[in-house]
């Protein structure tokens, strides 16, 4: 969680955000913070995980703080695991955004990489 918070905090302008699963809190928080200060941040998550009764709560959140939060693949899966900061860094892997990701077995890749981010960016855009 360390390195997410860590890149989050550098954002400027933009964090755009594909998740399965997200219901942890201090994550939660850095991008409240992020939006109260201008920064733009739109996040897309699972239809099925953001009615689970934590991620709910946690979405409600993010909605009261100005996060532009759509639930998407209603009729599948969006088991992205992606953002994209300021259109040039990416963070992608297993990482799943939950509390419980600090005890599993997952990785995290942060790339700083304007093109990959592009490419994420586009990929974001397909994602409904």
């Amino acid at each position: 969680m360390q390195a997410v918070s860590e890149s989050l905090r550098q954002a400027k302008r933009q964090v755009t955000l594909a998740l399965y699963g997200f219901n942890n809190n201090d994550l939660a928080e850095e991008l409240v913070k992020l939006a109260k200060k201008g920064v733009v941040v739109r996040l897309k998550i699972d239809t099925a995980k953001g009615a689970e009764k934590k991620t709910g709560a946690l979405i409600g959140l993010l909605k009261s703080g100005d996060v532009d939060v759509q639930a998407v693949a209603p009729g599948g899966r969006n088991h992205n695991k992606f953002a994209v900061i300021d259109g040039t860094r990416v963070l992608t892997g297993s990482y799943n955004w939950t509390a419980k990701a600090e005890s599993n077995w997952e990785n995290l890749l942060v790339l700083d990489c304007a093109e990959l981010a592009k490419s994420y960016l586009s990929e974001w855009a397909k994602v409904h």
